[in-house]
């Protein structure tokens, strides 16, 4: 219908690959036991070397451990996101509006101020000064200045002028 629009939303799928596959020896008890067979083996071979000058030749078993490497494999299990574009149905309402007026009747209400004598009681009270004349003797210092004469001696450099001839040449 007119209601119905197709909308395309993105969906992440989850994808399990193999992406690498790790090689590794068993333990690590195996690998010092592998290294102690080793150094027993190389020993001997040195005991070997040093009674070679004797003329019988020994006969010497020698238990030699050859050591077999055991290899682990390990799968490691990464998720690699693959978007994949799957259609959805989203119904979007369209609203069509129409406008109708109704005449509602209300009520208007008109104040009008009408003036209500009220008598209020009031009580004044007037605050009045009371004049109240106290005489109070004070005593005040008043200064008296007497000058005295005092003799400064300042020095003064007196400049006396006088003429002298300069001859012309």
């Amino acid at each position: 219908g007119e209601f119905l629009q197709l909308a395309q939303l993105p969906r992440a799928m989850p994808v399990f690959e193999v992406t690498e596959v790790l090689r590794t020896p068993t333990s690590a008890q195996q690998q010092a036991a592998i290294a102690e067979r080793t150094a027993a083996t190389a020993a001997l071979e040195m005991i070997k070397s040093t009674y070679h000058d004797r003329t019988a030749p020994i006969v010497q078993e020698v238990v030699t451990d050859v050591p077999k490497v055991i290899l682990d494999q390990q799968i490691v299990i990464r998720e690699l996101p693959r978007i994949e574009t799957v259609e959805k149905v989203v119904e979007i309402p369209k609203i069509k509006l129409t406008e109708r007026i109704v005449e509602v009747p209300s009520v208007l209400v008109q104040e009008k101020v009408v003036e209500v004598p009220h008598v209020q009681q009031v009580a004044l009270m007037r605050q009045v000064l009371k004049v109240d004349h106290q005489e109070k003797i004070m005593q005040v210092d008043r200064p008296v200045h007497q000058p005295r004469e005092r003799i400064v001696e300042v020095p003064r450099v007196l400049v006396q002028e006088r003429l002298v001839e300069v001859p012309e040449m």
